[in-house]
């Protein structure tokens, strides 16, 4: 169930990030990320983002799923996120794929 949908403007925030490959889920790698950072000590924060830089249904299209952390990672890629303006999208429960609630 779709819980809020909208559009903002990001704040400047320090974030672990993956850029994903074609084929590669969303949600898997996001929980890979987490755990990934968990195990390292460090603390991800809400909320969890994937970034699409191409149309999401576009051949090849570039994708990074980005966590906001509080501190650099040894091992884990990071970076330091612009505000930029985003459309977003927040949904409980995990009944159906992801991409059917980014269908709706």
């Amino acid at each position: 169930m779709i819980d809020k949908i909208g559009v903002k403007t990001t704040v400047s925030e320090l974030v672990a990030y993956k850029t994903l490959k074609t084929g590669e889920s969303e949600a898997v790698e996001v929980a890979r990320l987490s755990k990934e950072l968990y195990e390292k000590g460090a603390r991800p924060r809400d909320p969890t983002m994937v970034l699409f830089y191409d149309p999401k249904d576009e051949p090849g299209c570039r994708r990074e799923v980005i966590i906001p952390v509080d501190r650099e990672v040894e091992g884990v890629d990071t970076k330091m996120m612009p505000e930029i303006k985003v459309a977003f999208l927040v949904f409980i429960g995990t009944s159906r794929p992801v991409e059917q609630y980014y269908e709706e």
